[in-house]
C-alpha cells in the first residue's frame, strides 16, 4: 500500500512537472551577492561605492516542445534580482527579471532600469528607479538612454 502511494506521487510529480509548471530545485534554493557585477558598473562607477547584485532563486520550469529540427527538453531557472548596498543590506527587493543601471544621456543621472515579472503595470513593462541615500526612489517618467 505504501510503495503504491510512492509510486502515484512520483509519477504525479513527473506529469506536473512534464506539463511546464514550476517546481522547486533544492540544490538552487538561496540567494547570492554578486560583487562587481556588469549589470551595476555605471552605479559602482558614479556612487564610488559597493553596490552587490542579489540575485535570489525562484523556481524552475521543465521545457519540452517538439519542432521541425527535433525536440528539446530542457530545465529552465528562474531567479529575482534587485539590489543592496556595500553591507548587503537591501535597497530594492529581489524581484525583478532583469536589473541595469544605465545614465542618462540629458541630465547624466544614474538611474535602475527593472523589469518585473508579469502582469506587467506600465506600458512599456519597465520600472525606474534611482539611488539616493541608499533608499530606492521610484522616477516617474521614462528617463533618456
Amino acid at each position: 500500500m505504501i510503495l503504491v502511494g510512492l509510486a502515484i506521487l512520483t509519477i504525479g510529480g513527473y506529469v506536473y512537472c512534464f506539463f511546464g509548471n514550476p517546481y522547486p530545485r533544492l540544490s538552487l534554493i538561496g540567494t547570492d551577492h554578486i560583487e562587481n557585477s556588469e549589470e551595476l558598473s555605471v552605479l559602482n562607477q558614479q556612487q564610488e561605492g559597493a553596490f552587490y547584485l542579489i540575485k535570489k532563486y525562484k523556481y524552475s520550469k521543465h521545457i519540452w516542445a517538439i519542432g521541425f529540427g527535433g525536440g528539446v527538453d530542457r530545465t529552465d531557472d528562474f531567479y529575482g534580482f534587485g539590489i543592496a548596498d556595500g553591507q548587503k543590506k537591501t535597497i530594492l527587493p529581489p524581484k525583478f527579471q532583469s536589473v541595469q543601471a544605465y545614465r542618462d544621456f540629458q541630465t547624466q543621472e544614474v538611474y535602475i532600469k527593472c523589469l518585473p515579472y508579469p502582469p506587467y503595470t506600465t506600458y512599456d513593462g519597465y520600472e525606474y528607479y534611482k539611488i539616493e541615500n541608499n533608499t530606492a526612489v521610484p522616477i516617474k517618467s521614462k528617463p533618456y538612454y
